[in-house]
């Protein structure tokens, strides 16, 4: 051991460090330059809809939600409910992909920092953004996504608002190890080395596919999913629940708008029409727009659409909750005078 020590060169030490620092560097600024073509969709989606909340621009209305609302044409739905009601709007979909429900909250008060309250927000997420965390921790990878998601959009202070204890200081713990660039997506960055056509595959059209189309970022395949893999799915088999913490968050949520003078008008993205029935024998459904109704009752600034639910063919789907380009232009479609109508409502 002393042999070693004795022909080890520390005078050379530090200059080695040095150079594997500025390499490493280099090496981040190079990925940070190429991050349209590393980032995983969601998380390039999330990024371009962060910097769009520092931009000054405000609008009418703003769609919240998860992604199974990125598909929906805020820029064509404002036309029509401008022609419906006959004075100009402007709608911009700020859906981000699963966030949680304590998101929309979040993401609403950033926006009112730095811009005039909208006149409506159009809020919408999945049914199973409404079930409880899986007791086994099965869904480990999940979970530390959703985390990820969140760090990328709010600050520490933001969450510490929102999160418990034991989950602000898991986010913290996350952040510091995601503070590179590199060591965050050394999985993807590997792929792309080994395989060079991979980068073909990656989504560096969202920024002009949000710019062109008011946040509008639909991805996904357009062949439907077989129907084994929506029965195997964890939609179809898990039994779904309204968790009190979501609803208490759907109240932050509205208590919020209602400080704001906005109209909060709920709608839903279609269901597979076998998630339908599923859901429907099970009593969810039921359940889901009671809850609504006594809402409704609590806070005089919110509405949903009627009818809530809509079940859509397998084909209109890109897999088991998503739709794919041919649904999202007919849901765009159909949503746009739902919302009208409940506008109109609204003003009563």
């Amino acid at each position: 051991m002393l042999r070693i020590l004795s022909t080890f060169n520390f005078k050379k030490f530090p200059l080695g460090l040095v150079g594997c620092l500025v390499l490493f560097g280099m090496t981040e600024l190079v990925l940070r330059h190429y991050a349209g073509y590393i980032r995983p969709p969601s998380d390039s989606i999330i990024f371009y809809k962060n910097s769009r909340l520092k931009q000054p621009q405000s609008y009418t209305g703003l769609f919240l939600g998860d992604s199974t609302i990125l598909g929906v044409y805020a820029k064509k739905v404002a036309e029509q409910v401008s022609q419906d009601l006959g004075e100009p709007m402007s709608f911009y979909n700020y859906a981000t992909p699963a966030q949680g429900m304590p998101a929309y909250y979040l993401l609403l008060r950033k926006y009112l920092k730095d811009h005039p309250a909208p006149r409506y927000v159009f809020l919408s997420f999945s049914p199973d953004a409404w079930a409880a965390p899986p007791e086994d921790h099965s869904e480990e990878d999940d979970h530390l996504a959703h985390i990820h998601r969140l760090n990328m959009m709010y600050s520490p202070y933001d969450l510490f608002s929102v999160l418990p204890l034991p989950l602000w200081l898991q986010s913290c713990e996350l952040r510091l190890k995601e503070a590179s660039f590199a060591l965050r997506y050394k999985n993807r960055v590997k792929k792309l080395l080994l395989n060079p056509e991979y980068i073909k595959d990656h989504m560096v059209w969202i920024r002009h596919t949000s710019t062109r189309q008011s946040g509008t970022t639909a991805f996904g395949r357009n062949v439907p999913p077989r129907l084994a893999e929506v029965k195997g799915s964890k939609l179809y088999q898990r039994k779904l629940a309204l968790t009190d913490e979501n609803i208490y968050w759907l109240e932050r949520f509205l208590e919020l708008a209602q400080e704001n003078r906005i109209v909060v008008i709920l709608f839903q993205a279609p269901l597979m029409d076998v998630i339908y029935e599923r859901l429907e024998q099970e009593g969810y459904l039921r359940d889901y727009e009671g809850m609504l109704v006594d809402l409704q009752k609590k806070h005089e600034k919110f509405f949903y659409v009627t009818p809530l639910f809509e079940a859509y063919p397998r084909e209109k789907f890109s897999d088991v909750i998503h739709l794919n380009g041919r649904g999202n232009y007919q849901f765009s479609q159909w949503v746009g005078p739902r919302i009208s109508q409940t506008i109109v409502q609204a003003q009563e």
